[in-house]
């Protein structure tokens, strides 16, 4: 199955669950020849699921759609996931977008965030290291 066919599927699958606001494709499926699984980052809607059931739900709906496409999938919840890890999903391939707007400023909260902080990352990282 070529990639823009697995890219359709997946998009079908998940535009099926209302709960998912906006779903992003990310990683080495977008960036290169070589792939060995499809990273998908999804925003939920308010309180579904709640934030102890997100790990959960995660690798219930990665294995439900590792079954239906027959590769790999790694889907991780950005509703509480760590800042540079939303900064790199969100410069991914909108799969599902209920909301433009939310979209555009769940962005630009992120990377304002980011590269506020990157910076200081930058300078903890050079006083660990000795430098």
């Amino acid at each position: 199955m070529d990639r823009e066919t697995l890219v359709e599927l997946l998009r079908v699958e998940l535009e099926t669950r209302q709960e998912i606001v906006l779903a992003v494709l990310h990683g080495s499926f977008l960036l290169g020849d070589i792939y060995r699984d499809i990273d998908v980052a999804v925003w939920l809607g308010p309180g579904l699921p709640s934030p102890g059931e997100r790990f959960r739900y995660a690798l219930d709906l990665s294995v439900g759609l590792h079954l239906r496409l027959g590769l790999p999938v790694d889907v991780r919840v950005l509703n509480d996931a760590p800042l540079a890890f939303r900064y790199h999903a969100l410069r991914g391939r909108p799969l599902v977008t209920r909301d433009e707007t939310f979209l555009d400023e769940l962005r630009a909260r992120t990377w304002d965030d980011y590269l506020d902080f990157q910076p200081h990352a930058r300078q903890y990282l050079r006083e660990a290291l000795g430098e």
